[in-house]
């Protein structure tokens, strides 16, 4: 064996430099016996990770379907953890790396770093199209919080040299600057009268709505120009708190306004003199599938339809739609009704941001600000890298 080894004094140098060589490459096996297969399934995990990554990058509708769904949530759970055990043994695999506190990262362990990284930038509108806004698989605040911390110790603790730490700590800026835009953007959605409470404020004005509609009957062709149902506008209504809702004031607004709330009814009674409307009639059904969008999105935030306002809905569509426009066109109207409402439900619910919040105002924040905000913060996490690396 002294021979093999190389330890031999009549042991040729080729002999001896294979021995060490062949030594080398299988230490490891003989030390984990277990290391094959648990490389080989953090590898296939990785590849499947990145493979549906970018399935859902080029087609993200396809990912609600259940089984792609329930794929891709079960890959993102496992992308840490699997990284991190492959991030430790590429760490480790230099020799004496384990003893150098200031020792550089091998190639491959920067490179399974930078996947965590662009993973988690990632991850955002991958859960989003997951499971939805209100989906639970990609945990909360805290635990979103806790990856990036996690990610954050791997790269000012870990990379060194100052060109490396500034372009994965400008990585890192940018993850946690996404995570703490989401948080808000979360909190500002919650607390809102037009997206998050809005739910429990249309409960108390379809309460109040149909009480007026019950001292006035109508006929058929008055349904949708008497429809009070919200386009938009609602949460400008004066409201108390009540114990099942909110009370809300009709006749009151917040800011004084009159005219604050656009209702199914006002937009199909300017739909015969507004040019626009008549030119294009799909955009008054396209306003109904949008009231009815937010009555429907009651029965998933615990404030279900009352079996008065179920008939009062009812009604409106087959009396009132189905009769508006002629009987040949009314299983067309209706569909095309109901899809879009659909559409609305599912891109409220699985996407990053809902068409909801657009405005000027989010545009300019969302759109102009916080990108000035992250290249600043960048470029000062690389400024103080530098500074760091030149006082050493």
């Amino acid at each position: 064996m002294d021979y093999f080894n190389g330890t031999d004094a009549h042991c040729g140098g080729a002999v001896g430099a294979m021995g060490s060589y062949v030594y080398n490459l299988t230490s490891s096996y003989a030390d984990q016996k277990n290391e094959v297969s648990i490389v080989a399934t953090s590898l296939t995990m990785l590849l499947l990770a990145a493979l549906l990554l970018a399935f859902d990058l080029l087609a993200g509708a396809a990912t609600l379907r259940p089984a792609a769904r329930l794929v891709l949530s079960v890959s993102l759970a496992l992308f840490l953890p699997v990284t991190s055990y492959l991030f430790s043994e590429a760490k480790n695999d230099v020799p004496g790396a384990g003893d150098a506190t200031d020792a550089e990262l091998p190639l491959r362990a920067r490179l399974i770093l930078a996947w965590m990284l662009l993973v988690e930038l990632l991850r955002k509108k991958v859960e989003a199209t997951v499971t939805g806004t209100k989906g639970a698989s990609g945990g909360g605040p805290t635990s979103r919080a806790g990856r990036v911390a996690f990610l954050g110790y791997l790269v000012f603790f870990n990379v060194h040299g100052a060109g490396r730490k500034a372009v994965f700590g400008a990585l890192w800026v940018v993850a946690a600057a996404k995570l703490v835009q989401r948080v808000a953007i979360g909190e500002f959605v919650k607390r809102s009268f037009a997206f998050g409470k809005n739910p429990q404020l249309l409960a108390g004005y379809m309460a109040q709505t149909l009480e007026q509609q019950e001292r006035r009957p109508r006929r058929d062709d008055e349904l949708m120009t008497s429809c009070k149902y919200a386009v938009m506008g609602e949460e400008n209504l004066q409201r108390e708190a009540g114990p099942n809702g909110y009370l809300v004031d009709l006749r009151k607004t917040v800011a004084g306004d009159d005219d604050a709330v656009v209702t199914v009814g006002r937009v199909w009674s300017l739909a015969e003199s507004d040019q626009l409307l008549v030119s294009n009639p799909k955009l008054k059904r396209l306003c109904l599938s949008y009231a009815l969008f937010k009555l429907l999105r009651r029965e998933f935030e615990e404030t279900p339809l009352t079996a008065a306002e179920a008939g009062d809905c009812r009604e409106l569509i087959f009396r009132g739609l189905c009769n508006d426009g002629g009987a040949a066109t009314a299983a067309a109207t209706l569909f095309e009704v109901i899809d879009d409402e659909l559409g609305f439900v599912t891109e409220y619910y699985h996407s990053v941001l809902p068409v909801m919040l657009a405005s000027p105002f989010f545009l300019l924040v969302n759109y102009i600000v916080f990108p000035v905000l992250v290249l600043g913060l960048c470029l000062m996490t690389v400024l103080l890298v530098t500074l760091q690396f030149v006082q050493m």
